[in-house]
């Protein structure tokens, strides 16, 4: 019953962190296998609640689940940069985006994340050459061309 809460706030795309994590820690977080086929999607609603609230002991758990079940999976790769750039290891993050960046060229988002990250630090000659080359490849994104 619980599990159809967490169905409807991804159907509405509605964060609601904190009563992701409530209700992880109250009801899901021991017994998520039997939620069946939305287990990996819980997860990974958790892990970007946790991500929100700072509860990084909670997404690390996730993220390993997930790891565990899908190993090498770009997917998995993307939240544990995701959960790095939370915990202010930008350098980390970027090497975990440029590992899927170089297993997939055409994913768009975790090349446009690494340049958040260079901006976000700073680092503007690095941000454009990025940006520069993220536009080779996806020249159609009209935000990346205003970025830069």
């Amino acid at each position: 019953m619980c599990a159809l809460y967490f169905r409807k706030w991804r159907e509405d795309n509605e964060r609601r962190s904190n009563d992701v994590i409530n209700l992880w820690e109250a009801v899901f977080e021991d017994k998520v296998i039997k939620t069946g086929n939305e287990k990996n999607l819980i997860l990974e609603q958790v892990i970007v609640a946790a991500l929100d609230t700072a509860r990084l002991d909670i997404a690390e758990k996730c993220i390993k689940q997930l790891s565990s079940e899908f190993p090498g999976s770009l997917r998995v790769m993307k939240f544990k940069a995701m959960q790095l750039e939370t915990m202010e290891r930008y350098n980390d993050a970027v090497e975990v985006l440029d590992a899927i960046i170089a297993k997939n060229e055409n994913n768009a988002a975790p090349r446009r994340r690494k340049v958040v990250i260079l901006l976000a630090r700073g680092r503007r000659i690095e941000a454009i050459k990025e940006l520069n080359e993220y536009l080779k490849k996806f020249m159609s994104d009209q935000k990346a061309w205003i970025e830069l």
